[in-house]
């Protein structure tokens, strides 16, 4: 088996929520961070052949970059990875008891929207920037004037600087909620976005198999 390019570069988005994955036989890949707040799911174009157990995900894609063409083979207890240009130099890398890994649980259906709105690329990675730039760990979204906000800040009031992003237009009903920006480990790219009873944000993929399940922190407006 070769991974993909794609495929991996959806494991090194995982290694970021969670540095533990269980390998689930077939496509599906899911994993969820440790206090059960973002949840992750992807659809990759290989189909794994049994259940295997990662402890660090990290290590496993550096051993994978120890090769130039990595083929891999699944076995009972380990995986063969075998260097398909210099089938000299392999690796036994074992698995790890999935008892010992963090098992992300099954979602329930997920209630009708609050809200809907687009978040772009370009406007993830402005918002990502923002963080950086202002040393604010904090994102607002809302609504106000028929229009909906991210906003950048910092919720302990010493940093009073903020960011603002007009995502679109909006006619709904009113909401306004908040997250940690580091809980916004989206993969890069366009997405469908959901505020659902105002405690979880749904980001889906738009040409990607991807969907991530993010618990919020929930504002009322007065």
């Amino acid at each position: 088996m070769h991974l993909s390019a794609d495929t991996l570069s959806i494991l090194k988005n995982f290694s970021s929520i969670n540095d533990n994955l269980i390998i689930n036989q077939g496509s599906v890949l899911n994993t969820c961070n440790a206090e059960d707040s973002i949840y992750a799911t992807a659809t990759v174009c290989e189909e794994f052949p049994c259940e295997f157990g990662i402890y660090s995900l990290t290590q496993f894609l550096s051993t994978l970059d120890l090769f130039k063409l990595p083929d891999l083979t699944f076995f009972d207890k380990y995986v063969s990875i075998v260097d398909k240009d210099d089938p000299s130099i392999s690796i036994k890398y074992y698995k790890t008891n999935t008892q010992m890994l963090k098992r992300p649980r099954t979602l329930k259906q997920l209630p009708e929207a609050t809200a809907t709105f687009v978040l772009t690329a370009t406007n993830l990675k402005r918002l990502n920037k923002a963080r950086g730039t202002l040393k604010c760990d904090d994102l607002k979204i809302k609504n106000e004037n028929n229009r909906i906000y991210a906003i950048v800040y910092d919720s302990t009031g010493s940093n009073e600087n903020t960011f603002t992003i007009e995502l679109e237009e909006y006619y709904g009903e009113d909401f306004e909620v908040t997250l940690k920006q580091e809980k916004l480990v989206l993969i890069s790219g366009d997405y469908n976005c959901k505020i659902i009873a105002n405690r979880i944000l749904r980001c889906e993929h738009v040409d990607r198999p991807i969907n991530y399940t993010i618990a919020l922190d929930v504002t009322r407006k007065q």
